[in-house]
């Protein structure tokens, strides 16, 4: 990890190493995958040509979303008229379980896409 003495340094360090810099991201916020990835981007690609990013690395989002620990609160959500309302982490993936099972009930599969409104 670069070591810097202050933000600017940090922001020069990240924008000239920008596969090592997002290669440190990954491992600060603890990225879990069930492939590690084989390269973070292909430097040599300019940015409009999209490169890949984390190439081979195969991740399940929400997982990622949800691996705090059980009583740390996920979502403070108010409104007019309404108290405040805290979500654990763990009454968050007992949600995310039974939305997903129904989901799978009726016939949702990989791939498919899903939307809302």
């Amino acid at each position: 990890m670069f070591n810097a003495e202050n933000y600017e340094d940090l922001w020069q360090w990240s924008v000239k190493n920008i596969g090592a810099f997002w290669g440190e991201v990954w491992q600060y916020t603890g990225m879990v995958s069930s492939t590690p990835y084989e390269q973070v981007v292909d430097e040599s690609l300019n940015p409009a040509d999209v490169p890949e990013w984390f190439k081979g690395a195969r991740i399940n989002y929400a997982e990622n979303l949800l691996k705090y620990d059980d009583d740390h609160v996920a979502i403070i959500a108010t409104g007019e008229g309404h108290g405040v309302t805290k979500v654990t982490y763990k009454e968050l993936r007992e949600k995310v379980r039974i939305c997903a099972a129904a989901l799978r009930a009726s016939g949702v599969v990989k791939g498919d896409r899903i939307v809302g409104q």
